[in-house]
């Protein structure tokens, strides 16, 4: 079940000194998730900053990046006709947004057709077709080989003639699918660049064609980490990747070749973020804002993977959504047992000096996981590992 090679160490959680990282999704559009609804309870007054009106639009924005991002054209589906055969494969691979006019390719400026009544539902539905002609979704890749690949099967022994056309063509929809298919997709250039041409050719490349979408949303729906000096909260967050990864592969969405190659490309980025958390500590330690009187003590990387591992348990609950519930609870004491042991003795480190994590945080966190784990159980077709309201402990009404 182990993403990482971890080592089990025998250190106590409670006693030993520890680094303190707080860590958000590299971008808004990688940390994605939430039902929106909303967390019954108490009104905390941290929590009042957070207006209905505020989340509620960054729920919209969550949700429309995610059908911007699964949204697959059904323009690109495509029949081999009578233009020039130039035409044709810009035609198959929707190079430029092009049409057919009296029997000519025309560039067009976009095929979106917009609403024109000024509602805001109008408005809102324009913004997504409009994100979807200037930036399609990179699992557009397989219809657009596909295409290519029925286009020359109907020029049969006349195709070879256009061999140099087709093969930019092809370079040009791997390409895009590289810079578009996230951080999984770029460890592997080369051999999602192979697979790519196996599949023009009919043949089996190193990935499948459900190894690369997947790949492509493993990137998209990544949480990773910004620096920060928390290993407790750091492995938590990296934690949700890691049950991504577990996830996909038991669904039957990664082969092993594809796994092997997510799994070390997460296991570098765990170190890298071990190196950066350590110049984090450091830049704190001598900042004249940060706090006096704590101490700075390097990170301990067996307690990053410690994290991991405690979140990858969920997977062995039959309830995946009380499991992970029982990992983030876990992490929590940890936290708060050092926190308040070493308050106690009155030799905090920076990385307890404060809350496991806030209200805000909770809250806009549980929405990013919500939303984000919605889409990818989706794409899965697996609902039970979609998470089911806010995992984390929340007592409060927005």
């Amino acid at each position: 079940m182990k993403i990482i090679g971890m080592t089990q160490t025998n250190f106590n959680i409670f006693t030993d000194t520890g680094a303190k990282l707080s860590v958000n999704a590299a971008n808004a559009a990688q940390r994605t998730q939430t039902t929106g609804e909303p967390i019954t309870g108490n009104i905390d007054a941290s929590i009042s900053q957070m207006t209905l009106a505020g989340r509620e639009n960054a729920i919209r924005s969550l949700n429309n990046q995610r059908e911007v991002f699964y949204s697959t054209d059904e323009t690109l589906e495509y029949t081999p006709g009578y233009l020039s055969v130039e035409d044709e494969i810009r035609l198959a691979t929707q190079y430029g947004l092009a049409g057919v006019i009296d029997g000519k390719l025309t560039p067009s400026v976009s095929q979106v057709i917009l609403k024109t009544d000024g509602s805001a539902e109008s408005r809102q539905a324009n913004a997504l077709a409009l994100a979807k002609a200037t930036n399609p979704s990179p699992l557009n890749f397989e219809q657009k080989v596909n295409n290519l690949k029925n286009l020359y099967e109907h020029l049969g022994d006349a195709a070879i003639n256009y061999s140099t056309d087709f093969e930019k063509a092809l370079n040009g929809i791997i390409d895009e699918f590289v810079s578009k298919g996230g951080f999984y997709v770029s460890t592997d250039k080369e051999g999602v660049a192979d697979s790519i041409r196996a599949m023009f050719s009919g043949m089996e490349g190193k990935y499948t064609v459900d190894d690369l979408k997947t790949m492509a949303v493993l990137s998209f729906e990544r949480v990773g980490a910004m620096e920060s000096d928390s290993e407790i909260q750091t492995g938590m967050r990296l934690g949700f990747d890691a049950l991504s990864i577990e996830i996909a592969r038991n669904a039957g969405k990664l082969s092993d070749a594809a796994y092997a190659t997510v799994k070390d490309a997460f296991a570098a980025y765990v170190d890298d973020v071990i190196k950066q958390m350590n110049s984090y500590i450091e830049h704190a330690k001598n900042d004249p804002y940060m706090p006096k009187g704590v101490a700075y003590s390097p990170v301990r990387p067996e307690m990053v993977y410690k994290a991991i591992d405690i979140m990858l348990r969920a997977l062995e609950n039959a309830d995946y959504n009380q499991g992970l519930r029982e990992a983030i609870k876990t992490l929590e004491s940890m936290h708060n047992s050092q926190r308040d042991s070493q308050q106690v003795n009155g030799n905090v480190d920076q990385r307890f000096n404060m809350l496991f994590t806030n209200p805000m945080t909770r809250i806009s966190d549980g929405d990013l996981l919500q939303i984000s784990s919605k889409s990818f159980a989706d794409y899965l077709n697996r609902p039970e590992w979609s998470i089911n309201g806010n995992p984390f402990s929340v007592s409060v009404t927005i």
